[in-house]
């Protein structure tokens, strides 16, 4: 059923002071939840996403010899330089990173979908897009400069985090830090359109169940769901992500900098098209989807991991915020 199996401390009725009005502990609780939940997801898929983007920021590179080099080869080349724990160069920045993310990033969505819904008088696909959209915009200025350090350190195994900020500061500003910003809010409907699919067939699920009306999925169902619905928004918006992650490691092509690393957002719109052309007349249209196999891995797993840890854990920690004993 929907009912959740909490821990025998709580059931002895352990609780925090009740400081929280209900509402706000929905969002704390969701926002907790899924911060562990991407804490758990970095240390299962690092090594996924490190063979990722080396492939995707090689393949700049590559283009103009015609050469691709397959993730076996990556892989081969990582363990040969660094042995195994090459593969988790930065995973301590990156897990930090997810937290921060995560954290803010559900904390407002639940915040922002619950005040939607009331202004709209219930659910819907289209709240959950805009609170979905909403909320990935607002944790930008923190998160990206994270990004962009672990993008360099991945792509500079062996130099430490804050060597990698000095030298990036000293030799493009700390504007540099933010490169990729306007195309990261032009990509926040990636993460819209999982949660928004997600919600939407959980909705249709718990509504079919019978007797008492239930507020999460099984833990099967969550990894199952939160699988497909990452799947099919990460299909729909890849070449996008193709672009601005080599936009990240682009190191000067004619004027191409600045516009990578600067620019307001309609600059960033206006030129996803030319750089997506530039990739499909060097190296066909194929290449705009080099690395989405990796990316599907690593992103189905993420994504069904973090949603199996984050529909259970939000019921176990709203308990301790409400002192509630009954929670579904």
């Amino acid at each position: 059923g929907g009912v959740a199996r909490l821990p025998p401390l709580l059931s002895l009725g352990l609780s925090l002071p009740r400081f929280f009005p209900p509402a706000m502990a929905d969002d704390l609780a969701d926002a907790c939840a899924s911060s562990i939940g991407g804490v758990i997801t970095v240390a299962v898929t690092y090594p996924i996403e490190i063979v990722k983007n080396r492939m995707a920021s090689s393949s700049s590179s590559s283009s103009v010899s015609g050469t691709r080099r397959s993730a076996a080869d990556v892989a081969r080349d990582i363990v040969e330089s660094a042995g195994f724990l090459g593969f988790y160069e930065g995973v301590t920045l990156s897990a930090v990173e997810n937290a921060v993310e995560k954290f803010m990033y559900f904390y407002t969505y639940s915040a922002l979908r619950r005040m939607l819904q009331a202004l709209r008088g219930g659910p819907s696909m289209i709240v959950d897009l805009a609170a979905g959209s909403l909320a990935e915009i607002a944790h930008l200025p923190l998160s990206i400069p994270l990004e962009t350090i672990l993008v360099k350190i991945v792509n500079n195994p062996g130099k430490g985090a804050l060597a990698l900020i000095r030298d990036t500061v000293r030799e493009k500003g700390v504007s540099a830090l933010y490169a990729g910003t306007a195309a990261s809010a032009v990509l926040s409907l990636k993460p819209a359109i999982q949660l928004a699919t997600f919600e939407a067939i959980k909705s249709r699920l718990l509504s079919r169940r019978e007797g008492k009306a239930a507020t999460a999925l099984s833990t099967g169902q969550a990894f199952l769901l939160g699988a497909i619905a990452r799947a099919f928004a990460t299909i729909l918006v890849f070449p996008i992500v193709r672009a601005k992650f080599m936009a990240k490691n682009m190191k000067g092509q004619s004027n191409g900098d600045a516009k990578a690393g600067g620019g307001g957002l309609l600059d960033v719109i206006a030129g996803l098209y030319p750089a997506m052309e530039l990739v499909v007349r060097q190296s066909g249209v194929a290449d705009l989807y080099c690395g989405l196999p990796q990316e599907l891995a690593r992103a189905t797993t993420s994504a069904a991991l973090l949603m199996a840890v984050r529909e259970r854990l939000t019921l176990v920690i709203k308990q301790l915020l409400i002192g509630g004993r009954n929670l579904q």
